[in-house]
């Protein structure tokens, strides 16, 4: 298997385990996909947010359970540049709402982390 692909494989399975710690409301796994770094971005609902620390400052503040019952469509992982990989994902949510997920993920000294998130609720 060939760089690359390892790199596509890699992002696949952190992509999972995020899911899988969001739809939990596991916080602190969630928070751990996160890049330490101070120009990570999460935009969203609640807004433009910087940085690890007031990423996971925002999550606390939301009602929990927002994952739960949410169905995933389809999912799409390619390679940017060597280190660096974006995630596009789409989802239903309980109430019909449909959201759309972009992720660009970078490779750290502790793995795959995630450098930016956009999260949109289509209505």
């Amino acid at each position: 298997m060939d760089e690359n692909a390892n790199a596509l494989d890699a992002v696949r399975s952190a992509v999972a385990a995020y899911d899988v710690a969001l739809r939990a409301d596991d916080l602190d796994a969630v928070g751990v996909w996160f890049d330490e770094a101070p120009t990570t971005t999460r935009f969203g609902q609640g807004g433009a947010v910087r940085g690890a620390t007031e990423i996971d400052a925002m999550r606390r503040r939301q009602a929990p359970g927002m994952a739960r019952g949410r169905v995933d469509g389809r999912a799409d992982i390619w390679l940017l540049a060597p280190g660096a990989v974006v995630a596009t994902l789409e989802f239903t949510r309980p109430d019909g709402s449909q959201g759309l997920r972009t992720q660009v993920w970078r490779l750290t000294e502790d793995g795959w982390r995630i450098s930016h998130a956009h999260l949109s609720i289509i209505e």
